[in-house]
């Protein structure tokens, strides 16, 4: 009988139901805001593309005041964050985080056999430094993975928090900072990458610059990490169009701002009118909103034909969309608590 992994028998593939709807807000994507007129393959498409992505890397060097060496990319953060998981755990060691978070740190955990432990979140869904640097104590981790700003809950933990945790722990620290542009980027830990040997920071060209397709994801880190992580990182894995229209994204730093700032605004706006309604609405420095109701918000919005996501015990994550989505969302919310009760 074929033999399959032992850890992989009980998981879950991870699917995302093809639901059909007119507004469509439940993955935190943007719109297309850079390339709306469409993609050109303007490149010779029967040649590898350079394994490393140097001149993507270039590009990044540039944006951030470092050398390239000092970029890995990948497709999407998510390859990435496995490679983390691939090369710097063993069988039975521990990864440790925070709940809720990012789905996939415990996903990839499972599936390499590494035990994951977690602390929770206080009731406003911040998290107490102290007791993930206990839980470190504790467990001795080999990874800790910190979202921030956290997904899903939307909140931010300041930039002092994660160098208190990165001067008490000799474990690596992964910071995910796919959501860093919507939120303020003095609280990046990007300028400490040559101060801790322990820190890799991950960014991901799918929120802030609306390529989610095209799956670009990158790690920043010092060199003797990044060197690391090109041992294990399959080749070739980012294609050339990646490659290319990342490279011209970089080029578009004003739209970018501009977008960001949009989103920001719509994402206040919208939540300013969903605080009028029974709900607990988080703080959030992302481009989506995290809520608690007792309605089951999902089933009731999908009616008006809009899609969002659910989460266990009553909590919602809204994606920000435009402003006439937006309007329609906090209409439909308007009516499905006052008016059709």
């Amino acid at each position: 009988m074929m033999k399959i992994k032992q850890a992989v028998k009980d998981l879950k593939p991870y699917q995302v139901n093809d639901i059909e709807a007119s507004i469509i807000l439940n993955a935190n994507e943007t719109r297309n805001y850079l390339f709306n007129q469409g993609l050109t393959l303007d490149f010779d498409t029967s040649r590898y593309p350079n394994t490393l992505a140097d001149t993507l890397r270039y590009s990044l060097s540039q944006l951030y005041n470092l050398n390239k060496e000092n970029f890995v990319l990948g497709n999407g953060s998510t390859e990435l964050l496995e490679i983390v998981v691939k090369t710097f755990t063993e069988k039975g060691d521990t990864i440790l985080s925070y709940t809720p978070s990012f789905s996939m740190y415990h996903i990839y955990a499972e599936i390499h056999e590494v035990a994951y432990k977690t602390v929770s979140l206080n009731s406003d869904m911040t998290l107490s430094i102290k007791e993930l640097i206990d839980a470190d104590k504790q467990y001795n981790p080999s990874v800790i993975f910190v979202c921030n700003p956290n997904n899903p809950t939307g909140t931010l933990i300041p930039k002092t928090d994660i160098i208190q945790l990165l001067d008490s722990t000799d474990a690596l620290v992964v910071v995910d900072e796919a959501y860093m542009e919507f939120a303020n980027e003095s609280e990046s830990v990007v300028s400490e990458i040559e101060r801790y040997d322990n820190l890799i920071v991950a960014r991901t060209f799918s929120k802030a610059y609306g390529l989610a397709g095209l799956r670009i994801g990158y790690m920043i880190a010092n060199t003797s990490l990044i060197n690391t992580l090109f041992k294990v990182k399959l080749p070739y894995s980012l294609n050339q169009a990646s490659i290319t229209y990342g490279i011209k994204a970089l080029e578009k730093k004003d739209d970018v701002s501009r977008f960001v700032n949009e989103i920001i605004t719509q994402r206040e706006t919208l939540r300013k009118r969903i605080n009028n309604l029974p709900v607990t609405v988080y703080p959030s420095s992302t481009n989506f909103l995290y809520l608690k109701t007792d309605r089951p918000l999902d089933k009731k919005l999908l009616e008006y034909g809009i899609l969002i996501r659910s989460f266990n015990n009553g909590y919602y994550r809204i994606s920000i969309g435009n402003e006439l989505e937006n309007t329609q969302v906090a209409d439909a919310l308007k009516e499905i608590y006052y008016e059709k009760k």
